[in-house]
């Protein structure tokens, strides 16, 4: 039986690491779950109706999930690069995203999404 090889870079990249930091992929993906099933959000995402949006756009995806009380709108970049998006859409709350400093970006935006979206970053965001 041939056995793959442990990758070169096992000691940077590993279970222990991701499991240490609180901003992980592993992490992310967790509330997510928590967002989609626990949150005052989970009725809108389960049951809301779904709506796309940059259908035509490569680099990004984004959709809305509306629902009777609240309208969740998600923007993905699926690029290494940076991404400039512009969306007429007021935002009410960013309810989540992969990097931290998220918050502090959107509220420099004054409300309107024009975002330089970073590497592969992703928000969820509550909409009017």
């Amino acid at each position: 039986m041939v056995w793959l090889k442990v990758n070169p870079n096992y000691k940077e990249v590993n279970v222990e690491k991701v499991l240490a930091d609180p901003d992980s992929l592993f992490y992310f993906y967790q509330k997510l779950i928590k967002l989609r099933q626990e949150s005052i959000y989970a009725e809108t995402l389960i049951d809301g109706s779904y709506q796309q949006l940059l259908e035509e756009n490569q680099d990004s995806m984004a959709y809305f999930r509306i629902g009777s009380e609240k309208k969740v709108l998600v923007i993905a970049n699926f690029r290494s690069e940076k991404i400039n998006l512009e969306l007429n859409y007021q935002i009410r709350k960013l309810i989540l995203s992969n990097y931290t400093d998220g918050e502090g970006r959107l509220k420099a935006a004054q409300g309107k999404i024009n975002y330089i979206f970073r590497p592969f970053e992703t928000l969820v965001l509550e909409v009017e």
